[in-house]
């Protein structure tokens, strides 16, 4: 059996009250989540299955769910600090304020999205 890793930091009462606060005070449709991905195309497929004897394991896989992304920019490297600050510099023009849609940041605790100038950036432009 394959153990499944689960991080240290993951607290699902934290979780539940950050869910609350979200769903109290915001609509869905003024959500904008930001997050770094990489991109594999094998990434939904499992690597092991059943099947009968003689026959290879196979699986058809669809990738696209519909219209739910919202395409900023793909940059092919590593982001550091300078180059986050211009991607978050970038969605900035295409927000609006509050209470308008695509008017709230959503972002992890990841450490480049807490440097002081990204809060500044955001706070510039009235979008919290």
């Amino acid at each position: 059996m394959k153990m499944t890793k689960v991080a240290i930091e993951r607290s699902a009462a934290k979780r539940a009250k950050y869910r609350y606060h979200i769903e109290l005070y915001y609509l869905p449709h003024q959500l904008v989540f930001v997050d770094q991905s990489a991109c594999d195309r094998r990434t939904s497929y499992r690597g092991r299955a059943w099947e009968f004897r003689g026959y290879r394991a196979a699986r058809k896989a669809f990738f696209i769910r519909g219209k739910r992304i919202l395409y900023v920019n793909i940059v092919e490297c590593s982001f550091n600090a300078e180059s986050f600050t211009a991607f978050i510099d970038g969605l900035l023009n295409k927000m609006n304020p509050i209470p308008g849609p695509n008017s709230v940041i959503v972002m992890d605790n990841c450490r480049i999205h807490k440097a002081e100038i990204i809060r500044e950036m955001i706070e510039e432009r009235y979008i919290f």
